[in-house]
């Protein structure tokens, strides 16, 4: 794993990374890798995950969008919310970063990475899988990282409150998100608010309260 481990160090450390990596923390990203790959993390813990699998998912979690490479910043950083042609080329980016991270992670880190924006009503991308049939560390990033979404500003809009962002995967149990995870996702709230606050400096665009 000394690969995955490189490119770790770049997007921990921000300094002197690859062109590609330099690129995703001006678009802000670090901040939201680490707080997801922080509370894949948490996640994990309270569903009983044996330690190795804490460890290659806080890994997998740091470059679940590493995808966003292949998506022009005209997009990225588009200032309203995007068009048709814009969001269906937005919509491949778990396919783009499950094939850069192929050869980094085993089979089931690398299906959580692209699967991590499925539905549990099959409604999600990219393959529209439903149910149990979305693998369950897919299910826990999804909830995780819309979770730090909806926590952190966007061009388009502000960043709803831990409260707010709580209220929402309650109300989207059983159509985006696994109930039972999000049951536990809520029983780790504290630690949750906790990571927000430790990682606030490594992005302004998130931390909501």
């Amino acid at each position: 794993m000394r690969s995955i481990s490189v490119i770790l160090v770049f997007l921990r450390q921000r300094v002197r990374a690859p062109p590609f990596f330099r690129l995703l923390l001006q678009l802000g990203d670090f901040g939201h890798a680490a707080r997801v790959a922080a509370y894949m993390v948490l996640l994990g813990k309270q569903l009983g995950w044996p330690h190795e699998t804490l460890v290659q998912a806080e890994e997998a979690a740091y470059l679940h969008d590493i995808g966003k490479i292949a998506i022009s910043d005209r997009v990225l950083l588009k200032p309203s919310r995007l068009n048709a042609r814009e969001w269906e080329l937005m919509r491949q980016h778990p396919s783009f970063s499950a094939d850069i991270i192929g050869t980094l992670f085993a089979p089931e880190l690398v299906a959580a990475v692209r699967h991590h924006h499925e539905r549990w009503d099959g409604t999600g991308y990219p393959d529209g899988l439903a149910g149990d049939d979305i693998p369950t560390l897919a299910q826990a990033m999804c909830i995780v990282d819309s979770y730090d979404a909806m926590s952190s500003w966007r061009p388009y809009r502000s960043a709803m409150t831990a409260t707010d962002c709580l209220a929402e995967l309650e109300r989207c149990r059983g159509r985006q998100f696994d109930p039972r995870l999000v049951d536990a996702f809520v029983g780790v709230r504290p630690d949750v608010l906790r990571v927000q606050e430790e990682l606030r400096d490594q992005d302004p665009a998130g931390g909501a309260k």
